[in-house]
Order: structure tokens, then C-alpha cells, then sequence
């Protein structure tokens, strides 16, 4: 099996790992080799370090107040998805779209480095957050899913059609070749115009939906583990997620029902 494709990132990406010597490889001719043990330590190494640090940003907006704000707004491992800034600002959202990226990934995060400096309003507005919390979160995000950034959308972005204020975004959609944008922000990004690049708009709950169909249980496993590392109870959490993403949560709650059900029967 292709190295790179067990640790879901790009060939590149893992040919920089490798340059990093954060996993030891060897040379056979011009070939780089490395040993299954030294993949899959890393592997693992990373992975608990993914969940740690996403653990401590989840963790700093509970102490914050700031995990229950909901702003006040109008199972194929290779699809990609750009999440937009706007979906990602509420710390429960947030925490739930990166959940479900984490090994076994149900898909893979995508972001630029324009989408984080270019909107710290969504992060500040809505949920009151200073400005180094929302340079923590984003901190965080980006050691958890270094593979996540894009990069050298930069020279496309003004041949983008879509609203001016947002065409770095799609720019950076176009340019790592994603599947879908993940926004709330439908009116920047009009389906007409972007799905001339095969690039299809999702808001968060149709999303979450779509995930939902693919794998219904591990979805709801990693809603389970959510509330349990946040100390929630789940009635109290699909209540939360209600008012962001309503169908999916209507999916928990009927899920939830109908295991109440079995156990009863």
C-alpha cells in the first residue's frame, strides 16, 4: 500500500516528511524507502498528538463559556472539503467537522492561510473571542491537519467569478482541486458559478447529512466521544447542535430513539 495514502495526505506532503526526517527512510538507488514500523509509529504518534491538541482548543473554549455559542447566523477518505471560516466558528461545530476527519477520516480537511487572516471577524463577532484565542484555535487546527493548508492559489484568485470578497476562498478550492466548499455563506458562492470547476457548496448540516449516509455509525461514535471528552450528556448536546445544524441533529435524535427502543423491546 502507498505510504502516503495510509497517513491520507499528499504524496508531496509525505515526501516533505520524509526531507523533515520526521520518518526514518532509507535509499535504494534513487527510490526512498521506509519501513512499515517507522510508518505506523508515526502514524499513531500523530494521531494521539492530533487528538491532544485538539483536545486543549476544545478544552480552552470550555473553560471560556464559549463551547455552547451558537452565532446568530441567516465514507471516502479522498473527497476533500475547504471549510469556509464562517462555518467553523462555533467551538462545537468546529470540534465535531474535525472529529470526523481524524482516523479512520471520513474526509479531508481543507483550509489557506488567506481564509484564517483574511476573516478573524467570524471568530470575534459572534462569540466575543480575543484576538489570541482565535489565533490558539487556528494554531491548534493547523498542527492537528498541517496536510489541511493550501497554497499558490494566490495568482488565480482575481480570475475567480464569484463575490470579491471571497474569491480567495474559492481560489483556494479551485487550486487544491477539493470537492465541495463547506459554508453558510451561499450568496458568495453561487452553485452556477462554481460548479464549472466540479466544486459543489455544503452547508454544514447538509454536510453532516451527507457524512451521516455514508457511515451513520462511526459519525454517531464520534458524536458519543465528543460528549463524553466535553462532559455533556447528549440530549443537552443534540439540543446544541439543533440550532446549527438541525437536520443532522434530528438524525442523533432518532438514532438515539430508536436504540431506546431496541433495548426496551
Amino acid at each position: 500500500m502507498e505510504a502516503s495514502r495510509l497517513l491520507g495526505v499528499s504524496r508531496q506532503f509525505f515526501v516533505n516528511l520524509l526531507e523533515r526526517k520526521e520518518i526514518p527512510h532509507h535509499m535504494v538507488g534513487t527510490h526512498r524507502r521506509v519501513y512499515l514500523k517507522d510508518l505506523m509509529m508515526f502514524k499513531c504518534s500523530r494521531d494521539r498528538a492530533r487528538r491532544a491538541v485538539l483536545s486543549q482548543m476544545v478544552q480552552s473554549e470550555l473553560e471560556a463559556g464559549a463551547y455552547d455559542v451558537v452565532p446568530d447566523v441567516s465514507l471516502v477518505n479522498d473527497f476533500s472539503v475547504l471549510l469556509d471560516a464562517c462555518a467553523v466558528v462555533p467551538i462545537s461545530l468546529c470540534d465535531l467537522l474535525l472529529r470526523i476527519a481524524e482516523d479512520p477520516a471520513m474526509y479531508k480537511p481543507k483550509w489557506s492561510r488567506e481564509i484564517w487572516m483574511k476573516s478573524p471577524g467570524h471568530f470575534r463577532e459572534p462569540v466575543l473571542l480575543p484576538p489570541e484565542k482565535v489565533a490558539y484555535r487556528i494554531a491548534c487546527m493547523e498542527s492537528a491537519f498541517p496536510e489541511a493548508m493550501i497554497s499558490g492559489h494566490q495568482p488565480i484568485t482575481d480570475s475567480m467569478p464569484n463575490d470579491p470578497k471571497d474569491r480567495h476562498v474559492l481560489a483556494a478550492a479551485v487550486y487544491g482541486k477539493v470537492d465541495a466548499i463547506v459554508t453558510l455563506n451561499s450568496r458568495h458562492f453561487p452553485l452556477h458559478l462554481i460548479q464549472q470547476y466540479g466544486i459543489d457548496r455544503l452547508t454544514p448540516d447538509e454536510f453532516l447529512v451527507h457524512q451521516w449516509s455514508l457511515d451513520s455509525s462511526l459519525v454517531r461514535c464520534r458524536v458519543v466521544k465528543q460528549v463524553v471528552e466535553c462532559r455533556k450528556d447528549m440530549a443537552t448536546h443534540i439540543a446544541l447542535l439543533e440550532r446549527m445544524v438541525p437536520k443532522f441533529a434530528a438524525l442523533l435524535r432518532l438514532a438515539g430513539d430508536t436504540e431506546s427502543d431496541s433495548k426496551n423491546s
